[in-house]
């Protein structure tokens, strides 16, 4: 079978069996992420997440909105590959800044849990909007 040239949006189902394992090292490397392997799955089987694959490499996109302004932002939830140097993020950002604007975007996001990505970002032309800190209450006494 030929492989495409660009990624195609697929069934996770018929690649869990490669993807699971990689978002599992994500949520390792990023423990403050709260969702599971499973919650990636269900929404994309629901429909709620759309996940896109190409050589070796997955992204899962979702679309969010804005309440204030109505805006609609295609979110990068999460990306992975197979082996490092395979990222679709990068390699296909005008591939889906593309699929943003076809589906109504006007904006793209990404976030990451890794601190060292934010130069990678900022060097390939994304912008830093905010910063999120947290507390953890549940052992405060």
């Amino acid at each position: 079978m030929e492989e495409a040239s660009y990624p195609v949006i697929t069934d996770i189902r018929a690649n869990w069996h490669w993807i699971k394992p990689i978002i599992e090292d994500i949520l390792e490397d990023s423990p403050q992420f709260t969702y599971i392997p499973e919650d990636v799955y269900a929404a994309c089987k629901s429909g709620n997440a759309h996940c896109w694959v190409h050589d070796g490499g997955f992204l899962v996109s979702r679309f969010d909105f804005d309440p204030f302004t109505g805006g609609k932002t295609f979110f990068v939830w999460l990306a992975g590959a197979k082996d490092i140097g395979k990222d679709l993020g990068t390699r296909f950002v005008d591939f889906f800044k593309q699929a943003a604007l076809q589906n109504g975007c006007n904006k793209m996001e990404a976030c990451t849990g890794v601190s060292e990505l934010e130069k990678h970002f900022i060097h390939t032309g994304w912008n830093k909007e905010y910063v999120v800190f947290s507390q953890n209450l549940a052992n405060e006494e």
